[in-house]
């Protein structure tokens, strides 16, 4: 027969769980632990919306000095555009207790 974790047990592979999901723990007691998920930058939208049309604007640079601004001043709006996505995220925070812990390892239990 199986023993049941303590909570310490529970809090340290929780934990471990989480902070390799991306999770930061800000504060632990012995009841439970906060924890928070930093903002995340787009890398999707840096690519798309900036280094995309940075790359055609330095192409055409050259060949249409005008259009190669116009396609930079685009680039700069981009960036514009991911830096005010990144300052409206708000940073997740989560406070997790050891019933929690145990609630989810009961279910995990039972559905297998």
């Amino acid at each position: 027969m199986a023993t049941e974790p303590t909570d310490h047990q529970l809090f340290d592979r929780a934990i471990a769980d989480y902070t390799a999901a991306g999770w930061r723990i800000v504060s632990q007691t012995e009841h439970g632990f906060h924890m928070a998920q930093p903002k995340d930058l787009s890398m999707l939208g840096l690519g798309l919306l900036v280094w995309v049309p940075t790359v055609i604007a330095c192409l055409t640079f050259f060949v249409a000095p005008l259009c190669g601004i116009g396609i930079l001043f685009l680039a700069g709006m981009g960036l514009v555009i991911v830096l005010i996505d990144y300052a409206t995220q708000k940073e997740e925070r989560r406070y997790i207790t050891a019933d929690q812990l145990r609630a989810r390892l009961l279910t995990d239990w039972k559905s297998r």
